[in-house]
């Protein structure tokens, strides 16, 4: 009863944490999206145009690098669990934690905006190993479990991986084409 237990407030803190995050900013920035060169004259001490809100300097978390967080920590504590424990608890751990609770993640992000196809897909990847961790812990026992255990959550590790990349790889593009603009406009100046 106390496996049980667990695996149910795993998967309800995974799928709690995801809808809160998406809740907090309705899925997208705080701050209205502004073109690069009113960015970089914020970021030089400009002040903040009229019937913009917020603080002067704020940070926002995009929901892609909190679910794909969350799937990372689901994957890695169901690693670390195959290694552990029983198999009998292994079992009722991942499927709740990497079943229940990251289908349950991947429902709650499903339809957020913002993701992007190749985030989409990665969900996708996420749910379909998420549903085969349901199945092979009711299906299998023993070892064997174990084993396919271990395999979904490390493959779910690298689907969140993955995601953290991609994520990563967006956030790079934008602060590359922010320094492109700010050399054109220091070039531009040079010549005047």
């Amino acid at each position: 009863m106390l496996t049980l237990t667990i695996v149910a407030a795993g998967g309800l803190v995974l799928a709690g944490a995801a809808l809160q995050a998406l809740a907090r900013d309705g899925g997208g920035p705080v701050e209205p999206l502004l073109p690069p060169t009113e960015l970089l004259a914020r970021r030089n001490g400009a002040p903040r145009p009229a019937g913009v809100p917020g603080p002067e300097r704020s940070t926002t978390v995009s929901h892609r690098f909190i679910s794909n967080m969350l799937l990372a920590l689901a994957g890695g504590v169901v690693l670390v669990v195959t290694q552990a424990f029983a198999p009998p608890v292994v079992a009722w751990i991942a499927f709740g934690v990497t079943g229940v609770g990251v289908l349950l993640l991947i429902v709650a992000t499903a339809l957020a905006p913002g993701r992007g196809n190749v985030q989409r897909t990665l969900d996708a990847v996420a749910g379909v190993l998420a549903a085969w961790t349901i199945v092979e812990t009711l299906v299998f026992s023993g070892m064997l479990m174990v084993w396919l255990t271990f395999g979904a959550a490390a493959a779910i590790v690298a689907v969140a991986a993955a995601g953290l990349i991609v994520h990563e790889l967006s956030t790079e593009r934008v602060v590359h084409s922010l320094e492109d603009v700010r050399t054109h406009d220091r070039s531009m100046e040079a010549l005047a």
